[in-house]
């Protein structure tokens, strides 16, 4: 079982969800969340931070090596993008807010499925596929594997 952990960024104007694959790496993994608000004021280091979309998680790679050796983890090569591409610590689904994304999109068509079914199910099937193009094209790196 995996938890998902909401994360406020750093200027506390925005927060993400957070999960952590099959909880191998703590929460504590993650040193700082930026979001695009505040990210432009940071250094950027590739050395502990990723980047995605206007957003910067900066991991503490100590944390992440302890954690995944304990585990007998031993990924090709210990970087930050290669624990956030391979979901050790990474968004709860293709970007920071689509959790409450997907939920108020599927509110909106739970509309349609209490007169017509049917049209529901095609609505629901076409989001779905649309989605994930949607996303791949506003550049989220998730996306980009779908």
């Amino acid at each position: 079982m995996c938890v998902n952990t909401l994360l406020e960024c750093q200027c506390g104007q925005s927060s993400a969800n957070i999960m952590n694959k099959n909880n191998i790496l703590p929460i504590e993994v993650i040193d700082a969340l930026y979001c695009p608000k505040c990210s432009p004021d940071i250094d950027f280091d590739p050395n502990n931070m990723v980047h995605d979309n206007g957003w910067v998680i900066s991991f503490d790679m100590d944390v992440a090596a302890q954690h995944l050796g304990r585990c007998g983890i031993a990924l090709p090569e210990l970087t930050p993008s290669a624990i956030f591409d391979q979901g050790y610590s990474s968004w709860n689904g293709f970007s920071p807010t689509e959790l409450q994304d997907s939920y108020e999109a599927k509110q909106k068509l739970a509309v349609l499925g209490k007169t017509d079914l049917k049209a529901y199910m095609e609505a629901m099937k076409d989001w779905g596929k649309n989605r994930s193009q949607h996303l791949r094209a506003e550049g989220w790196r998730k996306a980009r594997f779908v």
